[in-house]
């Protein structure tokens, strides 16, 4: 398996892709773009998928565990140091993105 095969992730639509983002473009059979790739899935984006008849999409792979705890172990030692601890809850954000939202363009 390739790098580029590790950086992506074939799931059918509902709750466990919600939060996720698409590594590709969604688009009709028409070739129109419903949503564009790197997109945030929401809620509303599944349903309207679904109700589209697109049951199937391809995302990125869930952050690393890894990769948070790696943070946490670097910042481990500026316990108490509130910019460190600002800066390091803003680096597990950007890892681990949950609340964008982006609308449906279709």
């Amino acid at each position: 398996m390739s790098n580029d095969d590790k950086s992506r992730v074939l799931m059918k639509l509902g709750k466990e892709v919600i939060g996720r983002r698409l590594v590709t473009d969604v688009v009709q059979a028409d070739g129109r773009i419903l949503v564009a790739r790197g997109t945030i899935i929401t809620e509303e984006l599944v349903n309207k998928l679904i109700n589209q008849g697109i049951t199937i999409v391809l995302i990125e792979p869930p952050s690393s565990n890894r990769t948070v705890k790696e943070l946490d172990r670097m910042f481990a030692k500026h316990t108490g140091d509130p910019y460190m601890e600002m800066l390091h809850k803003a680096a597990v954000a950007l890892v681990e993105p949950k609340d964008e939202r982006t609308p449906f363009s279709g």
